[in-house]
């Protein structure tokens, strides 16, 4: 209704915002081709109407949802007009978010050096900024990289470190991602015992804070736990045991 009315009005600024609010509804129900088509709308208002914020903030928003659809290369191109945006107005904020969506796209590209490249500058960014959030997802972005490449050890290094900033922060709303991912690095690293311990935590942690996605994830690794222990008996019988009663609690 706002939308229709805003159409009507021709105001630029209201329309802008309407597109926004129907794209994030439409995001929400899991509609992302329909949710991008709000979202270009909304850049070409804030444009037309010379709000750069506004244009930058759309674009940002536009380049998660791109990626959400593997369109890397289109959110790569977007994120670095965002950079751009941000720096000529002088954003911190949006500069940290778009070097966030660089490093999404570059590793959704396969360009792991780069992916990394992008997260370590986000990542000083967001600590410089007391941002201990957006710190943890950029730790989060470079060891899920490090388990790419093949290189379990850094992976386990770096997300100790984000663990202990989410812990010391006490920002819930990452922390059961960040056990979930060390579960991940642990068991390819060989540490079963490990894994386990941090995939449980996960699970519950999640649960309680009602984060459906690192719930996904800690399911995934205690499912991934159980195989490695029928397969092989690395973790032993009672590590099994544990396995098979968590992942089915």
């Amino acid at each position: 209704m706002a939308l229709d009315m805003s159409q009507r009005t021709g105001d630029r600024s209201i329309l802008a915002l309407a597109h926004g609010y129907v794209a994030a509804g439409l995001l929400m129900t899991g509609r992302q081709p329909e949710a991008l088509t709000h979202q270009q709308e909304e850049i070409a208002m804030h444009r037309a109407s010379g709000d750069r914020f506004g244009e930058m903030r759309a674009i940002g928003n536009m380049n998660l949802t791109l990626s959400s659809l593997k369109r890397f290369s289109e959110a790569l191109a977007g994120a670095r007009t965002q950079l751009e945006i941000a720096r000529e107005i002088a954003s911190p904020v949006g500069e940290r978010h778009a070097l966030m969506s660089i490093g999404i796209a570059q590793h959704g590209l396969g360009n792991l050096p780069a992916a990394i490249e992008a997260f370590a500058e986000f990542q000083v960014l967001a600590r410089d900024a007391d941002d201990a959030m957006h710190e943890c997802e950029a730790l989060m972005g470079i060891g899920l990289v490090h388990v790419e490449q093949h290189d379990p050890a850094s992976a386990i290094k770096v997300l100790q470190v984000a663990l202990a900033r989410s812990r010391e922060t006490r920002s819930l709303a990452v922390e059961p991602k960040i056990l979930a991912r060390l579960g991940q690095a642990m068991r390819l690293h060989g540490d079963l015992r490990e894994a386990l311990d941090h995939s449980r935590k996960a699970l519950i942690l999640a649960r309680e804070v009602g984060d459906g996605y690192s719930l996904g994830l800690a399911q995934a690794e205690l499912a991934a736990l159980g195989g490695v222990s029928r397969e092989g008996g690395s973790a032993g019988a009672e590590g099994e045991e544990e396995v098979d009663a968590v992942g089915h609690g």
